[in-house]
């Protein structure tokens, strides 16, 4: 009779994987919101710099 051994290492090894993956996955799409949130508050700012310089310039 042969004996049947258990893989437990290979288990171990694809939940891991798709823990690294799972948690690249998070990163990637959290880094794109910041990036696109920080994209629109410096493009306001930017605005709102020229507004003023503008209206500064008018004035006089």
């Amino acid at each position: 009779m042969k004996k049947i051994i258990k893989n437990n290492q290979a288990q171990a090894s694809t939940e891991l994987i798709l823990i690294i993956a799972a948690t690249l996955m998070i990163v990637l799409i959290t880094g794109t919101f910041i990036y696109n949130i920080t994209t629109e508050i410096t493009q306001s700012i930017s605005n709102l710099i020229n507004n003023s310089q503008n209206t500064l310039i008018n004035r006089l």
